[in-house]
């Protein structure tokens, strides 16, 4: 592949922070500080998500790092 198709390839698959948290139900808090987090670009170098089996803390690990490397911010 060249670095041209992988320019686009990443371009194509960036997101903008604010929908990317759009679908999660519950999980306020933790959703609402990470927000601000990224937006006053205070985030810190690690987090703890924990809870209950399937109550979503990968998924939104894994939304939270797409947001962060989200080129974006719109």
């Amino acid at each position: 592949m060249s670095v041209e198709n992988d320019k686009k390839n990443s371009e194509e698959k960036s997101i903008s922070y604010d929908k990317s948290f759009e679908g999660f139900i519950g999980n306020n808090a933790i959703v609402m500080h990470l927000k601000e987090a990224m937006k006053h670009d205070k985030v810190s170098h690690a987090y703890i998500i924990n809870g209950e089996d399937k109550s979503g803390k990968t998924l939104l690990a894994l939304e939270f790092a797409k947001a962060l490397m989200c080129v974006d911010e719109n």
